[in-house]
Formats: structure tokens, C-alpha cells, sequence
């Protein structure tokens, strides 16, 4: 069986599993994926504006995680660069715009009218 946790890999789970249980990091990550869903698009067509959104918060998380990394030297340099590597950051950025876009679609089927 391929994949870890119903993730690609363990590293992918084990950084999503991090942004899941960290409040600050979640709501941070849940705000950016907001605004960007949110934000006025070129283009008319919906799955085309998820695809943009999508490419855009894995660009983002990848950027910032990596440059959050702490500053380490030889073996563990390698594992942790290694591990961020592996981690498929646009599985976790499609998780965040799933999550983000159901809330989006609720609320706004659920408004008082």
C-alpha cells in the first residue's frame, strides 16, 4: 500500500497533521486560502479560479515553511531539507481550498435571505 494516512507520504501527513493542530497556523493558512478564494479572478470559470487558488497556496506554504526552517548544519540540514522535499505542499494546499470552499458554499447557501 502506497502513502501514509491516506496522504502521499508521511512526510505530507506529518506536516498537515502540525498546521491541523496548531490553532495559529491552521487559521493563518485557512485566512490565506479565504482571501485568495474570495479575491475577484480573471477568469469566469470557477474550476479554472480552484486550480489558480490551488497553485497559489502551495506556493505560499512551501515559501514560507521553508523559510521558517530553523538553521541546522550537516545530517540534520539534509533530513530536515529531505523532508520538506517530500512533502507534497499542493495536497495540502487542495486539502485547505476543499475545506475552505465548503465552508464558502454553506455559508452563503445558509444566509438568511
Amino acid at each position: 500500500m502506497s502513502g501514509y494516512n491516506g496522504w502521499t507520504n508521511y512526510e505530507t501527513w506529518c506536516v498537515n497533521l502540525w498546521i491541523d493542530n496548531d490553532p495559529m497556523q491552521q487559521g493563518y493558512w485557512w485566512g490565506e486560502c479565504e482571501e485568495l478564494l474570495t479575491s475577484p479572478c480573471g477568469e469566469p470559470d470557477h474550476d479554472d479560479h480552484l486550480q489558480d487558488v490551488t497553485r497559489e497556496l502551495t506556493n505560499r506554504m512551501k515559501s514560507q515553511f521553508v523559510e521558517e526552517m530553523p538553521e541546522v548544519q550537516g545530517m540534520w540540514a539534509d533530513l530536515l531539507t529531505t523532508a520538506l522535499a517530500r512533502c507534497n505542499w499542493r495536497e495540502i494546499a487542495e486539502h485547505f481550498v476543499d475545506a475552505v470552499s465548503d465552508e464558502i458554499d454553506f455559508q452563503a447557501n445558509h444566509e438568511p435571505h
